[in-house]
């Protein structure tokens, strides 16, 4: 998806028995990957990598019940790149 022009940053996540699997990808200086990643999943999961590239998950136990896992997740990146 990275590769389509005027996508600079992909979240993508993938529902498993166990919990979320995410990857992340940034071709954009401002936005790393790492960072945004560790923001999604803060309190909640683990995740890490490099600047263009990361993964982490969010364990099955840890989904917050009061929201969408779409919404939930938006909110947070979307309130990451904000805060740049």
């Amino acid at each position: 998806v990275i590769t389509i022009a005027g996508v600079n940053v992909v979240v993508a996540y993938s529902i498993r028995e166990g919990g979320i699997r995410f990857s992340i990808r940034s071709i954009n200086s401002d936005i790393k990957a790492n960072l945004l990643v560790r923001r999604i999943l803060r309190d909640v999961g683990f995740g890490g990598g490099h600047e263009a590239m990361a993964g982490g998950f969010l364990p099955s136990k840890n989904i917050p019940a009061d929201r969408k896992i779409d919404t939930f997740i938006r909110y947070r990146a979307i309130s990451f790149i904000n805060g740049i």
